[in-house]
């Protein structure tokens, strides 16, 4: 949740950053792509891929093995659910000035607005859905995994009643 323009994201991106980093790790060519246009970005850049999705296999598998085993010790049979609506922030003040254009910022700053509305909107008709299906089988234990960002509070109080639902904020459980 955030912003989506090619002139909010580029806004985003500090000069200072790029002149300081000796590399900058791209997550495929369409991340290359978008970040074409940085000035002095381009030949820092190389593409590593994106560690997320390679911890989805094998390599991921054999290094959280103790984890698993745990969760399944504790849980038994469970079905994950990851926030990746981040709406409440933990340590979040709002939108960040990025430009000192103002016209600029206040364009970035209503796609923000905007965007966050949509994600809430989203998120609850979500946990509508979830609060349904936890009601319904009350036998399956769930897990929410909050995004890292968030605040899991949120996420406390709207499933903190259900006997079969854990919400855990620490630590890996994907």
């Amino acid at each position: 949740v955030g912003i989506r323009s090619t002139e909010s994201w580029l806004a985003r991106i500090d000069p200072m950053a790029v002149y300081l980093a000796d590399l900058y790790a791209c997550w495929g060519h369409r991340d290359a792509s978008f970040l074409q246009s940085v000035p002095g970005l381009p030949t820092k850049m190389a593409i590593t891929g994106n560690c997320r999705s390679d911890l989805l296999g094998p390599i991921g598998k054999k290094y959280y093995r103790p984890t698993i085993i745990s969760l399944r010790q504790i849980f038994g049979n469970f079905v994950l659910v990851c926030d990746n609506f981040a709406i409440e922030r933990t340590g979040f003040q709002g939108m960040p000035k990025l430009t000192e254009d103002s016209d600029k910022q206040k364009r970035i700053q209503s796609e923000f607005d905007l965007v966050f509305k949509q994600g809430r909107l989203r998120r609850d008709y979500f946990t509508r859905l979830l609060i349904k299906a936890v009601r319904a089988l009350p036998d399956q234990q769930v897990v929410i995994r909050p995004h890292p960002r968030s605040h899991p509070g949120w996420w406390h109080q709207k499933f903190g009643v259900y006997r079969n639902v854990q919400v855990i904020s620490k630590h890996a459980v994907e």
